[in-house]
């Protein structure tokens, strides 16, 4: 009786062991699948990913070496730089210095002359900046409560339709800093041969500071095949 007992235990014993046995083995044999797996995917993705070399001792890449003499990049230049290719504008030449302002020979725009620095606080309106027929006409300059306040006019004479996204009008001071500013009222597209589009430009006095100049710069979206300019409009006391 005992003998049979022992025999029956023996048995129960061995067939746990063999179930144990047989889900350590598939559990082993999935977790090689999955890192099998996982090895190829990541192979995958990285074909065709290489490590350009820029050492200036063994050679490499002359897009990406440092230039002999050229020093560490500036900067002033590195953030022209991104905003030149956020802008979609034109990279500025590396070898000029950050500061120095492009000359008017090489703008493709006609935007209106820079008053004489008497005439500044006398400026004329309206003042207007037109390239390939489109304008952007600014007719006067106020405060409006907590707000300086430029009333604008933009029309498009031209033979094709013309577009624009104005949280890409830049305003800025007589230092270059950038000003916060909102536009209301002016239309986003504008048809060939359209009558002008009338809106304002505000921008909040808190945020101007001891500025008696701005400026604005604008071009049209997405192409940026237009550059309308207009600077050192006197900001009223």
């Amino acid at each position: 009786m005992a003998v049979a007992a022992l025999g029956l235990y023996f048995m129960k014993l061995s067939s746990s062991l063999s179930t144990t046995l047989t889900l350590l083995g598939f559990m082993l044999a999935l977790g090689i699948i999955s890192a099998a797996a996982g090895y190829m995917f990541g192979r995958s993705s990285l074909m065709g990913v290489t490590q350009p070399s820029i050492n200036p001792i063994l050679g490499g890449s002359a897009d990406l070496a440092p230039k002999q003499g050229d020093g560490f990049l500036k900067e002033k230049e590195i953030i022209a730089n991104v905003e030149a290719e956020i802008k979609g504008a034109k990279k500025p030449n590396s070898d000029q210095k950050s500061d120095q302002k492009p000359s008017s020979e090489t703008d493709q725009s006609s935007p209106s002359p820079s008053p004489s620095p008497e005439a500044k606080q006398n400026v004329k309106f309206p003042v207007t900046s037109q390239d390939k027929g489109v304008s952007l006409e600014v007719r006067s300059v106020e405060q409006q409560g907590e707000n300086v306040v430029l009333n604008v006019a933009i029309k498009n004479s031209s033979d094709r339709d013309v577009q624009f996204l104005y949280t890409f009008l830049d305003v800025t001071d007589q230092e270059g800093q950038a000003l916060t500013a909102t536009t209301s009222g002016l239309a986003t597209e504008l048809v060939a041969k359209s009558d002008p589009s009338l809106g304002t430009i505000s921008i909040p006095k808190a945020v101007l500071g001891e500025s008696k100049q701005i400026s604005l710069n604008l071009s049209d979206y997405p192409a940026q095949e237009l550059k309308l300019q207009i600077s050192n409009l006197p900001i009223p006391n």
